[in-house]
């Protein structure tokens, strides 16, 4: 594993503050929201179909106030991941010893866009979190890349 803020990386990210970078990686805080509220989904060759979404507006207070469910999570700022390189999201430790969770795919070598994940809030449980909070953690490691990420999600902000 590597750590996004030293010199023998060339992963550029951008809109982060300090009290983001922690000893082994860089907390995320939110920039939006959506409920995931299901539907078809289709993965068929080069056609994407996701399920449908519901943004979520924080109250008066700007709080989240997230039941149950799975929630679509975008992050404040952009990833550019670098050659030899990759990386993932794992979930603060704060809410995973509540069993609230995010899981998230691979960043390959070459991604170039937003960084977003899932919230899972299980049953029973809600999850009072305030805007701009810090939810993740990015995680950054070496890759045996054989070519760099060119695909759809590349810059397109989605």
């Amino acid at each position: 594993m590597k750590h996004l803020m030293r010199s023998r990386t060339t992963v550029q990210f951008d809109n982060f503050e300090e009290n983001q970078v922690q000893p082994n990686a860089v907390d995320l805080k939110i920039k939006s929201v959506s409920l995931i509220n299901g539907g078809t989904v289709v993965l068929v060759g080069d056609r994407k179909q996701h399920a449908k979404r519901t943004v979520v507006e924080p109250d008066d207070e700007g709080h989240y106030v997230l039941t149950e469910g799975k929630y679509d999570i975008v992050f404040d700022g952009k990833v550019v991941i670098g050659d030899g390189e990759a990386g993932f999201l794992i979930t603060r430790s704060s809410l995973n010893r509540n069993g609230i969770t995010i899981s998230s795919g691979l960043y390959d070598t070459g991604y170039n866009s937003i960084v977003g994940g899932v919230l899972h809030v299980p049953q029973n449980t809600t999850l009072v979190v305030g805007k701009n909070e810090r939810l993740a953690q990015f995680l950054l490691f070496d890759a045996d890349a054989l070519h760099n990420y060119s695909g759809v999600y590349n810059d397109k902000g989605v």
